[in-house]
C-alpha cells in the first residue's frame, strides 16, 4: 500500500488502510470465498501486507509519522484478523531525504532513517 502525506496532509486516510479494507471486503463478499479459506487455512489468504510510506518528502522524516502509518495499516489488518494478529506488515520500499553530509562515502544514496 502507498502511503504518504503529500500536502502536509498525516491521516489513516492516506496510509493505504482504507484500500486494505476494500480488499478484505472484495475477499469476504464476493466470489472469492475468504471466510471458506479462512475455515480450512486458518487465514485469510493474504500472507502478509506491505508499505510504501513515501512521507516527509523533502525534508527529514519524523519517526512517529512512520510509527502512525504502520500502525492505521496494521489496525486494518486487526479489524479483520482479530485483535493481536501476527500477519507480518513489511515496508517494502520507502521515499524520503537523503543524506548528502559526507556520512555516505560520496554517493548520497543511504536513506536518512533505517526504518
Amino acid at each position: 500500500m502507498l502511503a504518504h502525506n503529500n500536502g502536509g496532509a498525516a491521516s489513516a486516510d492516506n496510509s493505504g488502510a482504507p484500500y486494505l479494507r476494500d480488499v478484505y471486503e472484495r475477499g469476504l463478499h464476493g466470489p472469492a470465498n475468504w471466510n471458506g479459506v479462512r475455515r480450512v487455512l486458518g487465514s485469510y489468504p493474504l500472507a502478509a501486507v506491505g508499505q510504501h510510506p513515501y512521507v516527509d518528502q523533502g525534508g527529514p522524516c519524523a519517526d512517529d509519522h512512520i510509527r502512525a502509518y504502520l500502525g492505521w495499516l496494521h489496525g486494518a489488518v486487526e479489524e479483520y484478523e482479530g485483535r493481536g494478529s501476527a500477519k507480518p506488515l513489511y515496508v517494502m520500499e520507502a521515499g524520503g531525504a537523503l543524506r548528502r553530509d559526507g556520512l555516505t562515502g560520496g554517493t548520497g544514496r543511504q536513506p536518512r532513517h533505517a526504518l
